[in-house]
């Protein structure tokens, strides 16, 4: 008699791509609009209370 193949464990659907996709588009997204909304445009002032810059802010002080 043939000696039995062990049966292979059922395989589970990976998880990491449902976490790791979401990411990457945000990633994408701010990437793109960094570059569309160049600083100067009314859509930088949102960029430049997040990151600490203030256009009011005195230069030499």
């Amino acid at each position: 008699m043939a000696a039995e193949r062990p049966r292979l464990r059922e395989r589970r659907p990976a998880v990491w791509p449902w976490l790791l996709m979401p990411l990457v588009v945000l990633v994408v997204f701010y990437a793109l609009f960094r570059v569309h909304h160049p600083s100067g445009t009314p859509w930088s002032v949102l960029w430049s209370h997040a990151t600490g810059g203030s256009d009011s802010a005195p230069a030499g002080e």
